[in-house]
């Protein structure tokens, strides 16, 4: 709601502030307008629940320049925050290179009036909300990095098709309003490019910044979010310095588009390969909680019995092993038996989680699993249900 609200915010002050901007408008009016948002914005603030102080007893230091340099340090120290801060920032860098990219998308390419404009940036502001409250809704209510990496791979394919499309939009030699522009060949696929790249920006951006809060400890989590926010201005900063030297070049918002689209895709794979979740748990926490809305009562007790917790699951159906893998705090190893393990349609989940063979006429071979991770310190998950004629009987349920 924070991250679609801000948004929401970045849409109505852009385009309030280029109405103010709009011909032989007084300056004393814009000043006059900043002052009462800075009022409101102040008034606002006052209507959030206090919580109390994480850290009564911190010292604040007055020199800016130290203190804001020790936020970056406390950051760096913490590889899971720091890979946060990194991908967060990433966001608000292309983000004010796309929404710097509209204006001349759409007076240069488009040759369109003030109100293509306000459309495009309309679009964008809603679809980044609509990708904040869809991160929400996938995530329900559990900390998730995957739709961060599908977020990315979105940014990266519309932005290169959105660059494809300015590029083959044929601009009229009038210039031509919200009407002209949607009766324009490949306008809606335009306006359907700017909504998915926006969409797969909240999908990128929420789920990271959301980890990185509750990765942050709550004697130190404000600072932490304040560390984010000088990285995020820092990037901002440098975009926007490498994007006049690209346009000094000569490169057209076409090229730019292109550029954005590739470094995202780049990006993807990049967070694929070091995002410190594993996706296949989040992947199975999604399909649970979103669309099968799954409930978890008593999961807390699974921490009360220690690093070495055995697990033994009532083994109902096959969907038993994926849903201890999306409830547990961690990735258990899971005891299979060998003749299951051998069944060709088990053998490419195999490859995502982890499994040690468990031979039911060889009792003995459980002692071994249970010997190898008491001694790695793991979970292990267990499937009572071995035959009777064994002498095996299912666990009751509890």
């Amino acid at each position: 709601l924070i991250e679609g609200g801000t948004f929401l915010a970045i849409l109505i002050g852009t385009i309030v502030a280029g109405i103010a901007a709009n011909g032989e408008s007084n300056p004393v009016h814009f000043a006059w307008l900043m002052l009462l948002t800075a009022l409101a914005s102040w008034l606002a603030s006052l209507l959030i629940p206090r919580t109390g102080e994480g850290a009564p007893n911190l010292v604040v230091n007055r020199n800016i320049l130290a203190s804001t340099w020790d936020l970056i340090k406390e950051l760096r120290a913490d590889p899971r925050l720091w890979w946060g801060a990194i991908v967060v920032s990433w966001f608000w860098l292309v983000g004010a290179l796309v929404l710097s990219l509209l204006l001349p998308l759409g007076h240069i390419n488009i040759h369109g009036t003030d109100g293509v404009i306000t459309v495009f940036l309309t679009v964008f502001s809603v679809a980044v909300a609509v990708g904040s409250g869809l991160a929400a809704w996938l995530a329900a209510g559990r900390i998730v990095i995957l739709p961060t990496l599908v977020g990315a791979v979105l940014i990266g394919l519309f932005a290169l098709d959105l660059g494809w499309m300015a590029y083959s939009f044929v601009a009229p030699p009038a210039v031509i309003g919200i009407e002209g522009f949607f009766a324009s060949p490949h306008s809606i696929r335009i306006v359907v490019d700017l909504a998915g790249l926006a969409i797969g920006g909240g999908l990128f951006v929420v789920p990271t910044f959301a980890a990185v809060q509750a990765w942050a400890g709550a004697d130190h989590r404000a600072r932490v979010v304040a560390g984010v926010n000088v990285l995020n201005a820092a990037f901002m900063v440098v975009g926007a310095i490498v994007q006049g030297l690209l346009q000094a070049l000569g490169l057209g918002v076409p090229v730019l588009f292109v550029m954005i689209g590739i470094a995202n895709l780049l990006v993807a794979v990049a967070i694929g390969r070091t995002m410190p979740a594993n996706w296949m748990t989040d992947f199975l926490s999604i399909v649970f909680r979103a669309f099968y809305h799954l409930e978890v009562k008593g999961s807390e007790n699974i921490a009360k019995a220690g690093p070495n917790a055995i697990i033994a699951l009532n083994h109902v159906s096959f969907l038993d092993p994926p849903l201890a893998t999306s409830l547990l705090p961690r990735p258990p190893v899971f005891a299979i038996d060998v003749a299951m393990s051998r069944h060709w349609w088990i053998q490419p989940f195999l490859k995502f989680v982890r499994t040690m063979a468990l031979d039911p006429l060889k009792p003995f071979s459980l002692r071994t699993i249970i010997n190898a991770v008491r001694d790695d310190g793991d979970m292990l998950v267990i499937f009572p249900e071995g035959s009777s004629e064994w002498g095996w009987q299912p666990l009751p349920y509890q």
